[in-house]
């Protein structure tokens, strides 16, 4: 499954959808930066999909792997006692906090075990607008790791169209 997803990272997807399969469609708002989003975000899927989970990096191994532009805008790794100091802050202020994602939480959702959502596809619909389709077992899933992967590569927004499997040929 692993080098399936590598592969359409790199082609896009060429093979028919998995059975009992979802796909789910993302649009992200660019700005005029489609283009360098999409090259961003497959940048990154291309390092933090190829560790096995007997063999994980450890943060400081990440965040020397990953481009160095996704760590600038990820967010600092906090201590547990920082993380209980801002669930004392008001609602308005933790969802601000939880905009930007540390290293580590984004990596987390990466490791084998954790995974709930795989690439698909993606595709440019103009200057502005990147969409990109993931796969899951079922949903709802969490797919937070992938919007953070789309905003800090350069998404103003990100927003999920569900979609049957019947719907699929009007969204490819």
């Amino acid at each position: 499954m692993k080098q399936d997803e590598i592969r359409r990272l790199r082609e896009g997807a060429k093979d028919s959808l998995p059975r009992h399969k979802c796909l789910v469609s993302f649009i992200a708002r660019c700005n005029g930066r489609a283009v360098e989003a999409l090259e961003r975000c497959k940048q990154v899927l291309s390092l933090v999909l190829q560790p096995d989970a007997d063999d994980w990096p450890s943060i400081d191994e990440w965040r020397t792997r990953l481009p160095e532009w996704f760590v600038e805008n990820s967010a600092e790794e906090i201590t547990q006692e920082e993380a209980e100091r801002r669930l004392q802050l008001p609602l308005e202020e933790r969802l601000k906090l939880s905009q930007r994602w540390s290293v580590s939480a984004f990596v987390h959702w990466f490791q084998p075990s954790e995974r709930y959502w795989y690439w698909w596809d993606a595709r440019i619909d103009d200057a502005n607008t990147l969409r990109v389709w993931v796969i899951a077992d079922d949903e709802p899933f969490p797919w937070g790791a992938l919007d953070w992967l789309l905003r800090a590569s350069g998404a103003l927004s990100v927003e999920p169209l569900y979609r049957t499997k019947n719907d699929v040929e009007l969204w490819l």
